[in-house]
């Protein structure tokens, strides 16, 4: 079962901006070109939101989307199976079950909006760099400082079998931390950006999670959700020949 289908299935036709602005990132860093025909395989694929839209980006590539939820992939499946895209895949597994003969040919290696929410993000990151990807590209919360925060929401509008609250993991990490990280395990990290969103998003009414803008001063987009501000970045990283 999906908790929160809209959330994956409104960004078919109405991509998020900071899926655009992640496409654009990896043309800057010269990761994927308009006539790129590499293998990429995305990390937490979800429905295959964000491969529908590469997939019109980069006509030439092939994606490999890999998520641990059955329900997700199925659904996603049907879409691009209606939609006749024959250049991206979907397949349900767990990251930490991947090896590189399952992803063989690839090149490089995305993962959007995922690493903040994982409670092994070490492991997961060592993981991701154990695939022996040519690159390797993501989106999450990170600081740019010496500062790690692990953070617990805890939302009693969702209460689980066992709490009266659902608890999920908001993480926002160091760069310079994941900066170290990557190198222990073969990787430069050779750019780093803040994303900064250039239209306001509505607060939701529910009280809960959910994305929002607000204005400083000098007309900088701050993004929250609920109480926390959301620092997203995307970095990239090559491997260390």
């Amino acid at each position: 079962m999906v908790d929160n289908l809209d959330y994956f299935v409104k960004q078919f036709q109405n991509p998020y901006e900071s899926t655009k602005a992640f496409c654009t990132f990896l043309k800057k860093n010269n990761l994927l070109s308009d006539n790129s025909d590499e293998l990429v395989v995305d990390i937490g694929c979800g429905m295959g939101e964000t491969l529908y839209y590469f997939a019109n980006q980069f006509p030439y590539a092939k994606f490999i989307g890999v998520d641990l939820n059955a329900d997700l992939v199925k659904k996603g499946k049907l879409i691009f199976h209606n939609e006749k895209i024959t250049n991206v895949s979907l397949t349900e597994n767990n990251l930490f079950f991947l090896t590189p003969e399952l992803i063989r040919g690839h090149s490089g290696l995305i993962s959007l909006a995922t690493l903040s929410w994982m409670d092994q993000w070490k492991e997961a990151l060592s993981k991701m760099c154990s695939l022996d990807s040519e690159w390797i590209a993501f989106s999450s919360l990170f600081f740019d400082g010496s500062i790690n925060c692990e953070i617990k929401i805890q939302d009693y509008e969702a209460p689980s079998d066992s709490k009266p609250y659902t608890e999920y993991s908001y993480n926002i990490y160091s760069i310079p931390l994941i900066k170290k990280l990557l190198k222990e395990n073969g990787y430069e990290l050779i750019n780093f950006e803040p994303f900064e969103i250039e239209k306001d998003i509505s607060k939701p009414t529910h009280g809960r999670m959910g994305t929002y803008t607000v204005q400083t001063e000098h007309k900088k987009r701050l993004q929250l959700s609920g109480p926390l501000l959301m620092s997203w970045y995307f970095l990239a990283a090559k491997k260390i020949v």
